[in-house]
């Protein structure tokens, strides 16, 4: 039920990005048709306008409008409306472009005389000069750098939108310059137009270079300004879930732990998605300002949020990979921590019994009869732990596959915390140091081997004893109980060591391999593999089935054979 839920909650959080990025496209689709519109209407002539069949006049700016309330009223229903400056910029560009039709209405219809058409033309020069002192005031703008700092970039984002704004101001004034001009153009003499019309050209070429300059201006900053905020904000996300995962622990040897370690990492794998679309918007963003390609816009600057926001993609790219890498190996952790963990309840619990069963066995009789049903009962015992062999063996095949399985998963963390050394502060901390899982499994696992070689090694001393008792020769003894045959290969390494004052097992902890053996003796191989995470070459031991000659009835040893101190 909690997977359908987190499920649930995905699809749910995919539906309404998928509304959005809809409804998204289709405003997008929206503007552009109507600032193909707009920008029809701003470059018409006054005698393409006079050209231009009234019909077809009255279609353009219909559409026009029809547009723009279309989209004002579908941004009102998000939302946008109050929040978006573009949208505020394009419905004051539409009301210009209806002022602007109106004074082609009027300029077709009216006949200026000499004197008006000099106070056209005085105006039209007073016009440029300050065009001329906005131009200066651009292009040091343009030159200065833009600053790493959010906040410095508003301050400059507000000044050049007051910049802009006074020129909006003036773009009625320009339109109605522009066109009392083409009427005294059509009006003049032949032989004048040429000059009036290049005075024209002229007037229409600055206004346009300055008003798309200092457009293009507030948008680098605009964008800019909306970078520099959703860095700061990605960059505090994957902090916050870097800082998480460098503070987990190693892979648990507690069940209940581990499925508590599972439970926060599906928390994380379920909060992830939600965060997606601020990287999305910051990859949107950069590509916004390459493509807006200012005049004089600084390279370094651009290659800068380039460089940063692909920085912290890749970071970002590596939280969500390194979440669900760790998610979907604890639940494989799980398992084989179960099985190992119920192997080992199982052994403590044979364990449990076979010492209770040594206890029973009766020490104190004397008479040959005694001794005798004593030594059956001995041997019979001894059998039991004999075939009881394999089963320690696939113990510890069981415990070594989660040995190896967890080393592979805290290489994983360990890595990850290394490559984070110069992004976080990932020293030593104040949190307080725990035994790490593979610790606490070599230990369980030793202290089963432990005490399995114990048992052995004591009922053989035990049979020995009775034996003895019984005058039964060495040979005898030899030929007539079932003895302990040599522990397989394949099996995990445990070296034992025997003295003849009693059994002392003297444990070889070696994470790669471990094997239970009473024999003195081991002999192991090495060999070079390729770590499964680092890919780095390291060297494991395996037991050799290759056993010098000279040693080969040592290997025979049985547990029985065990010397104890004379008496």
């Amino acid at each position: 039920m909690e997977y359908i839920s987190r499920l649930e909650i995905q699809y749910q959080h995919l539906l309404t990005l998928w509304r959005s990025k809809h409804m998204k496209l289709k405003q997008t689709v929206t503007r552009n048709q109507i600032v193909l519109n707009i920008n029809k209407v701003k470059h018409m002539s006054l005698q393409q306008f006079e050209d231009m069949d009234p019909t077809q006049r009255e279609a353009i700016i219909h559409q026009l409008n029809e547009d723009t309330q279309r989209l004002m009223t579908e941004s009102r229903e998000v939302g946008h409306v109050s929040t978006d400056p573009e949208l505020e910029e394009l419905e004051k560009e539409v009301d210009n472009c209806n002022q602007l039709i109106e004074e082609m209405s009027r300029g077709a219809e009216t006949v200026m005389n000499p004197q008006e058409a000099q106070n056209v033309m005085t105006d039209m020069d007073n016009f440029m000069s300050d065009l001329d002192v906005k131009v200066s005031t651009l292009k040091i703008k343009l030159k200065s750098p833009i600053p790493r700092d959010a906040a410095a970039v508003d301050q400059l984002l507000e000044a050049q939108q007051t910049f802009h704004r006074e020129l909006s101001n003036q773009q009625p004034q320009y339109h109605s310059l522009k066109i009392n001009c083409e009427s005294i153009v059509r009006q003049s003499e032949p032989s004048q137009q040429p000059r009036l019309q290049s005075h024209l050209s002229m007037f229409i070429k600055k206004w346009e270079y300055v008003w798309n300059i200092s457009l293009v201006h507030t948008q680098t900053l605009t964008i800019s300004s909306l970078i520099l905020k959703s860095l700061q904000t990605a960059n505090d996300i994957v902090s916050r879930y870097e800082k998480e995962l460098v503070s987990h622990d190693n892979l648990p040897s507690d069940l209940a732990q581990l499925q508590s370690h599972q439970e926060v990492l599906q928390d994380m794998q379920t909060s992830l998605p939600p965060c997606q679309p601020i990287f999305n918007q910051l990859t949107e963003e950069v590509t916004k300002l390459k493509n807006i390609q200012e005049p004089t816009a600084n390279e370094r600057d651009i290659e800068r949020f380039e460089k940063e926001v692909e920085n912290i993609n890749t970071r970002w790219l590596n939280v969500c990979n390194q979440t669900n890498e760790r998610a979907k190996r604890a639940d494989s952790g799980f398992d084989i921590l179960r099985e190992f963990k119920d192997a080992l309840l199982d052994e403590r619990n044979w364990l449990a019994q076979a010492q209770a069963t040594m206890m029973l066995l009766d020490t104190t009789v004397t008479d040959r009869k005694g001794l005798e049903n004593q030594i059956e009962q001995v041997k019979a015992f001894l059998e039991e732990i004999i075939e009881h062999r394999p089963t320690v063996e696939e113990f510890n095949t069981k415990g070594n596959q989660y040995i190896q399985f967890a080393q592979t998963y805290d290489c994983l963390l360990e890595n990850y915390k290394d490559s984070l050394q110069d992004v976080l502060d990932t020293g030593d901390s104040k949190k307080p140091k725990i035994q790490s899982g593979v610790d606490n499994a070599i230990q369980e696992i030793e202290a089963v081997n432990d005490d399995y070689s114990k048992l052995g090694a004591e009922v053989s001393v035990m049979l020995r004893a009775v034996a003895e008792r019984l005058n039964i020769p060495e040979g005898d003894l030899l030929e007539r109980y079932t003895l302990f045959q040599p522990v397989s290969s394949h099996v995990p390494r445990i070296r034992t060591e025997v003295t003849l004052q009693g059994v002392k097992a003297d444990i070889d902890a070696t994470v790669q391999t471990k094997k239970v053996t009473t024999t003195k003796h081991t002999y192991v191989t090495k060999r070079t593999i390729m770590h499964p995470v680092t890919g780095e070459p390291m060297t494991i031991e395996e037991p050799s089935s290759e056993i010098p000659e000279d040693e080969a009835s040592s290997n025979n040893i049985y547990i029985n054979s065990v010397q104890s101190s004379s008496t």
